[in-house]
């Protein structure tokens, strides 16, 4: 073999490689394309279009409200730096991957809306309702589904931990500490 049949082979067996490696580049980015517009997208839901968050066990539920410029806890004011941080939480979801189609898998993901916590976004009359499940795999995970979709999606985000706070958590750091001032006797009252 002389040297310009080897190099003439060469540059065959990369042009090869080069056309088997494109497509699977180019899946890749379709996929990630895809899980951003499943059915539990959260880049909707912002402080500037909800007005009001539901969300809760089915022993507990709270609710923010937007009242007046300002996000109320159950009626009382919210920390809105704890409100825009949770908003925040959401706008930098992800998802990660379909966790199942099967709705028997619902209980063992805890998105049945009987267990784990039942999300509720209302923007003007509109109502999107989630279940956000147990915690996934790794750290800052958690399984999700939307109302009426069978699909679950494992998703990343911190907001997770937001809906697990008491109502006293969404409080003005200022207003619980006077709260606890004025339930506590002081020395010259005992």
């Amino acid at each position: 073999m002389n040297q310009k049949t080897l190099i003439l082979l060469v540059t065959v067996l990369l042009g090869f490689i080069a056309i088997a490696a494109v497509p699977k580049l180019f899946k890749q980015d379709e996929s990630k394309k895809q899980l951003n517009k499943v059915s539990v997208d959260m880049s909707g839901f912002s402080e500037e279009t909800v007005n009001k968050v539901e969300f809760g066990s089915s022993e507990e539920k709270k609710a923010l409200n937007l009242t007046t410029g300002q996000w109320q806890i159950n009626g009382e004011e919210a920390d809105q730096i704890k409100v825009k941080l949770f908003f925040d939480g959401i706008q930098k979801s992800e998802v990660l991957k379909l966790a199942s189609k099967n709705d028997e898998n619902h209980k063992k993901f805890q998105v049945t809306g009987d267990d784990g916590v039942v999300l509720k976004f209302f923007t003007g009359e509109k109502e999107n309702e989630f279940y956000v499940g147990k915690r996934g795999p790794s750290f800052g995970t958690f399984y999700i589904r939307k109302k009426g979709i069978k699909n679950v999606y494992l998703m990343r985000g911190s907001f997770f931990e937001n809906l697990t706070w008491v109502e006293q958590e969404w409080k003005e750091e200022k207003k619980v500490e006077e709260e606890a001032d004025e339930k506590i006797p002081k020395m010259n009252e005992l």
